[in-house]
Order: structure tokens, then C-alpha cells, then sequence
């Protein structure tokens, strides 16, 4: 997609550079195909969004996964005792496993509209059952979590955009995109910046 009229390419890079440190690159894709699907509001939707739109859009997205309101999963709360308040997933992980809390023991998301990454940890419960989705199925389908093919070409793309930032040549890598992998990947062995095997896979040779 195009900039809008008088914005310079060069400098708007390094504002999306800039404006999305600290993002994964899972999060950066999943926010540019919700804007190309027309799922965010705010934007114009015939110009690429401003950094800091895109910034928002990303953000926007990892607290809201999908469009469902109030809870991602539809589950009841173990029946046990609270071991642990409002902690992650990996933190309640890492106590399980060094022994201050029993195995088996149950964690369970925050509601999605708070921080669904923010839970609590219940002790052991026979009875307590999974967690389901209530998204429909397609919805699920849509959001799927990126394949190793293109996680490898986003991460190569974003390498090479860093790249070009300091060649003040970015035109080039926007010009080798419209012409294909190959073309990026030929940009790539000329400015140095290593090209991952998965990637030399999709144009068919070996690295």
C-alpha cells in the first residue's frame, strides 16, 4: 500500500522502527492483516497507517485477541484454593516446577477486557475441567499463529528494513518486495544481512 501524498519513505520507516520496538513480529503480523481485513476502526483505509497508528493497532490487538467480549475461554474456576494472585502463566509455570506449588496445579486467565495474561493459580482439582474457546471456529481459523515459513520472511523483511534504514535505502527494499522473495533475498547477500534457511526453502535452494 502507499504512503500518503508528501510523506517521505526513509522517515516513515524509521518511525515504524521506532513505533514498534519491543513487539513480536507474531504481533506486528497479526495487526497488519487485521488493518488489511478492514477490522480496525480510525484508519484510513486507503494509505498504510501512520507509525504510531500501527502502533496502536498492534497494541490494540494483544489485548483484545479476538472480538469476543468478557472472557476468552468459557471455563468455571477450580473448585480449590487460591495459590497465587494475579501472576502469568510462565511465573506460575516456573513455581510448579521448582516445587513451591504442588503439580496439577490449575492457572487461569484474567478477563480478556483487563489482562488476559494476568491470572491466578488454583491448587489441584480432579474435577475442574479445560478451558473451551468461544470464538467460532473460523474466527479461530483466521487467527491461527503464523507458520515458520512466514514468520522466517517477516523477521528476514524486518532485518532488511533495519538494513536499509542505514543505507538510506529504503526505496530498494519497497522496489525488491513489489518484485518478489528473490529479489529480496539478492538485496539481502549485498548488504550483508543473513538470509534464514527456511527462507533459502521457499525460493527453492539450498543455502
Amino acid at each position: 500500500m502507499r504512503f500518503p501524498p508528501g510523506v517521505d519513505a526513509d522517515k516513515a520507516v524509521l518511525g515504524y522502527v521506532g513505533a514498534l520496538q519491543g513487539f513480536t513480529i507474531e504481533a506486528i503480523a497479526d495487526g497488519i492483516r487485521r488493518f488489511l481485513r478492514g477490522d480496525v476502526e480510525g484508519v484510513s483505509p486507503k494509505f498504510c497507517p501512520h507509525p504510531p497508528e500501527l502502533a496502536r493497532i498492534v497494541r490494540e490487538g494483544i489485548r483484545q485477541p479476538t472480538r469476543q467480549t468478557g472472557k476468552l475461554y468459557g471455563y468455571r474456576a477450580p473448585r480449590s484454593r487460591i495459590l497465587e494472585k494475579r501472576c502469568t502463566k510462565d511465573w506460575a509455570r516456573r513455581l510448579v516446577e521448582q516445587g513451591v506449588h504442588p503439580r496439577g496445579s490449575i492457572w487461569c486467565p484474567g478477563p480478556i477486557d483487563d489482562r488476559p495474561d494476568i491470572g491466578d493459580l488454583y491448587a489441584p482439582d480432579d474435577t475442574w475441567k479445560p478451558a473451551v474457546p468461544l470464538v467460532p471456529a473460523n474466527d479461530i481459523e483466521a487467527r491461527k499463529e503464523p507458520s515458520n515459513a512466514e514468520r522466517a520472511r517477516m523477521s528476514f523483511k524486518m532485518a532488511l528494513l533495519s538494513a536499509g534504514v542505514a543505507h538510506g535505502a529504503v526505496q530498494r527494499v519497497s522496489k525488491a518486495n513489489e518484485r518478489g522473495l528473490e529479489e529480496l533475498v539478492a538485496l539481502g547477500q549485498e548488504w550483508g544481512v543473513a538470509v534464514p534457511e527456511e527462507v533459502w526453502r521457499q525460493i527453492g535452494k539450498a543455502a
